[in-house]
């Protein structure tokens, strides 16, 4: 919901890629193979 939230106020293009969990998604964000992501912040605490 937030996404599509930043996506409308922004005035950008995003594209929902589903992932199974948190943990693939922040492997490839830190990976650089996604340049953002939507997420619950405790997972990503760390990582700040």
């Amino acid at each position: 919901m937030i996404g599509e939230m930043f996506k409308q106020s922004a005035n950008v293009q995003l594209l929902h890629i589903p992932y199974k969990g948190s943990t693939p998604a922040t492997t490839d964000l830190l990976g650089n193979q996604v340049p953002l992501m939507f997420d619950n912040p405790g997972p990503l605490m760390q990582h700040i």
